[in-house]
């Protein structure tokens, strides 16, 4: 019975550690994301005045 709650406690961090990288790397992802769209909506304003 302790055996399997140690089990089941080792998968839970090793579950929680995997999150948080993936949870980090989806946060980076978000933020250059972010950071391209503000960067092509600030092009995409340059551009239009170009244009006019």
């Amino acid at each position: 019975m302790s055996l399997g709650l140690y089990t089941t406690k080792v998968c839970f961090y090793i579950d929680l550690e995997r999150d948080e990288k993936e949870t980090t790397k989806r946060i980076k992802n978000l933020r250059l994301q972010k950071e391209n769209e503000e960067y092509s909506w600030n092009y995409g304003k340059i551009s239009m005045v170009l244009v006019l």
